[in-house]
């Protein structure tokens, strides 16, 4: 059983994806809503059931839990300190949601468990109990959370002279001995997220956070990161790397589908032009009324009033069709007032809606950042004032705090065509960075969660202090068909030497390429070299003949015994290439063949080139993307008596690859001489070194 836990509506839909995509594949999935709130749990019920899966209220849990009198009696003792009455009361309480936590997930038979958030606003007693049995815990953020949205209600709370202050007694004491990480200090004093005695509470029964300040800073094993741009964030939170794991996000495979059903929506979005030639269409998500908090620094007095501007400022003057999603939070009364407006209204995933419309028209949604991995510029309406600098430095996301602004904006884009094709140029430019549109994030994440069953956790994406290829492999090492360069290169081997009687992959990873050539050269003798240890024990556990050396000295390889020598993406590593080549050549045979497959610069200039992910200041640059010139090889090979001849021979792709959620992996871009590939650090000149050994030693 796979368990969900949803706090709100806006977590439902996501975490209703992800369940409904393993119940394809035949995993059991529960949806636990841990919110006090009645009316909100029976919302998340009918949703959960009304999309056939199974539903469970936390709430309803914790009621049914009684503590036995020996329980009762050892909560006082939980801790070092003496409890008040009020924190024993929180003892008793959260005490009672952990046994529910465990009867809830031993009832269920729970493998896994799936959370939104695993910091403050997580279901803490579930996440422990999970912990505890060592179940594992993934965290698929469901927007965007940042610290700024904590100073945002704490500017909230001060205004209404709400704030939780430490207080100046034992209980303060007890906090900052023995809970200091959950105090923040302000111009207004020392303060707390919470109440004090309620976070002694938690620490007591053994339900603290590590970084409560932090939306991510909690337990969980893995945080399934949507994009390279929410990665920056998470690390600029002060995120673990080592919990960071690049998949993407099931909202971006929304979008994806939508742009594969409709080819002509995916070239609007390609090309920055409207979808429609005739007629501007807008997608207005507005958020809903805060006015009750927030209305004092709003532009319009009421929210009635600032709906009736939005409207009229989107319908760009008659030009534009306007189509409203409203949030599932929108009240009752509220809705009353958008349905009075002449506009459409969808209840269609607004995920789905984005691909389908020129322009989103919000207030600071994270629904923001998958109209910009669409290409699709945002106008932020900054309603309520919140000064988020969440898209800061995005050229395609345009952010406004007069409704006067907004409209001429969006009559601008809706009637000139130059207008809205550069503002959506420099959204798209930027796209891949906040959403990878492959279609394939679902599978990513299926895979995460299956190592996770499997007691198999991948190595974080950009999160290991060393470089290594392990985790690269190990997503995809028996694929259902063979790669288009293994292909290739059999084809060129083929031509050449027919079924060889011996072959050695220098750098073979976890033997993938060997796996291929064992089919295809099923009399071929076969051997791979690779100094990654993990990537060996990989390989030789997968049954492929893998041994541990180095490329710059295969001491362990007799001069002259190899019939054909690989050596594929491995020589771009090192700062020289001139030792790991000459290896290659010495233990070729005379008549021999080495193909040395990476990136040659075909300008006379040789570069070394190291990387890191964003923000890693104290963290080593990789290597792995040197390029040597093809002029400096040419004279090297000079020098190497035994090579009769040499050919660098380009290598393509004759399909499109998309770019994935890691930017270090490669992708395709069509250029003036066709496709290419590249990443995001630079074009990859990537071409095939024949080299051709002599018929004598």
């Amino acid at each position: 059983m796979i368990v969900f836990a949803a706090y709100s509506l806006s977590q439902v839909k996501i975490l209703e994806a992800a369940a409904k995509a393993m119940q394809r594949r035949g995993d059991a999935t529960l949806i636990v809503s841990f919110n006090d709130a009645a009316t909100v749990s029976a919302a998340i019920r009918a949703r959960a059931e009304a999309a056939g899966l199974r539903f469970a209220d936390f709430a309803e849990h914790v009621a049914s839990v009684t503590l036995t009198e020996a329980e009762s009696a050892a909560l006082p003792g939980l801790a070092t300190w003496t409890p008040t009455e009020v924190e024993l009361s929180y003892r008793a309480l959260l005490f009672r949601q952990r046994k529910a936590a465990a009867r809830l997930l031993d009832e269920a038979g729970a493998r896994l468990l799936m959370v939104c958030e695993d910091g403050p606003g997580g279901c803490g007693p579930l996440i422990a109990a999970a912990r505890e049995r060592q179940i594992a815990v993934l965290d698929m953020p469901f927007g965007i959370g940042e610290s700024r949205d904590y100073d945002n209600f704490l500017r909230d709370k001060a205004r209404e002279g709400n704030l939780n202050f430490v207080p100046d007694s034992e209980v303060g004491s007890n906090l900052r001995r023995h809970a200091g990480h959950w105090i923040r200090h302000v111009d207004q004093g020392e303060i707390t997220l919470m109440p004090a005695e309620f976070i002694l509470a938690r620490v007591a029964v053994g339900l603290d956070i590590e970084q409560p300040w932090v939306v991510h800073g909690g337990a969980a094993d893995a945080l399934l990161v949507e994009s390279p741009a929410m990665e920056r964030i998470y690390r600029r939170e002060g995120v673990p790397a080592a919990k960071l794991v690049l998949t993407g996000s099931l909202y971006a495979d929304a979008v994806a589908s939508i742009l594969a059903a409709e080819p002509r929506l995916a070239d609007a979005a390609a090309n920055g032009r409207p979808v429609d030639a005739n007629r501007f269409k807008v997608l207005l998500a507005p958020p809903p009324s805060y006015h009750d908090s927030h209305g004092h620094v709003a532009e319009f007095e009421t929210y009635a009033e600032t709906v009736e501007q939005l409207v009229a400022a989107a319908k760009c003057g008659g030009r534009a069709d306007v189509t409203v999603s409203l949030h599932p939070a929108t009240r009752p009364q509220d809705r009353e007032i958008w349905m009075a407006q002449e506009v459409v209204f969808s209840d269609q995933w607004i995920l789905e809606l984005i691909p389908q419309h020129d322009i989103l028209l919000t207030a600071f949604s994270s629904t923001s950042r998958w109209a910009i991995a669409c290409g699709k510029p945002v106008v932020n309406y900054d309603m309520y004032r919140l000064n988020l600098s969440t898209y800061e430095g995005m050229a395609g996301v345009v952010e406004l705090r007069e409704m006067s602004g907004v409209a001429r904006l969006l009559s601008a884009m809706a009637s000139d065509d130059d207008t809205y094709h550069r503002l959506a140029g420099k959204q798209r430019a930027r796209a891949s960075e906040w959403g990878v549109l492959d279609g394939k994030a679902g599978e990513r994440i299926l895979r995460e969660v299956d190592r996770w069953l499997a007691g198999n956790p991948a190595r974080p994406l950009g999160g290991t202090a060393h470089y290594s290829r392990a985790s690269v492999y190990a997503e995809d090492s028996q694929p259902a068909r063979p790669k288009h360069m293994f292909v290739w290169l059999g084809d060129h081997i083929e031509q050449r030497h027919g079924h060889p009687a011996n072959l050695l992959d220098v750098g073979a990873a976890a033997g993938d390429f060997l796996s291929y050539a064992g089919l295809r050269f099923p009399q071929t003798e076969l051997l791979g070299i690779e100094f990654d240890p993990e990537l060996v024990a990989m390989g030789v556990e997968r049954g492929r003949r893998i041994v541990r050396g180095d490329a710059n000295d295969l001491n362990a390889i007799a001069s002259g015994h190899y019939e054909v020598v690989l050596m594929t993406g491995t020589h771009s590593i090192f700062d020289d290439f001139r030792p790991s080549l000459a290896e290659c050549i010495r233990v070729a045979r005379p008549g021999g063949t080495v193909f040395v497959t990476g990136l040659f610069n075909p300008y006379p200039l040789d570069a070394r080139i190291h990387w890191r992910y964003p923000a890693q200041w104290d963290a080593p640059w990789h290597p792995g993307y040197n390029m040597t010139s093809k002029e400096s090889v040419n004279a090297f090979l000079e020098g190497q008596p035994r090579v009769s001849g040499a050919e660098f021979i380009p290598f393509e792709l004759p399909f499109d690859l998309a770019p994935q959620a890691d930017p270090v992996r490669s992708w395709t871009e069509a250029g003036g001489q066709g496709r290419y590939l590249r990443n995001g650090i630079m074009p990859l000149p990537m071409h095939c070194l024949r080299i051709d050994i002599g018929g004598h030693n």
